[in-house]
């Protein structure tokens, strides 16, 4: 039986860190280093996809997706 809704199953390596925090800091990054727009950072914060197309391509910002 899997995580009950609004809870998260926390595996792998980075299991002390919530997947969500994970996922901000890659969005965040991304960001700051200018490869993603500012409407880019919001749409991805809302939908939370796995990927983002950005400026010279595409990038997994998913921290699960393998």
């Amino acid at each position: 039986m899997g995580p009950s809704p609004g809870q998260e199953l926390h595996v792998g390596p980075h299991s002390g860190m919530s997947v969500i925090v994970r996922y901000a800091f890659n969005v965040g990054r991304l960001l700051l280093r200018r490869r993603i727009t500012w409407q880019t950072f919001k749409y991805s914060l809302r939908a939370r996809p796995i990927a983002v197309a950005g400026r010279g391509g595409g990038y997994i910002v998913d921290p699960e997706f393998d």
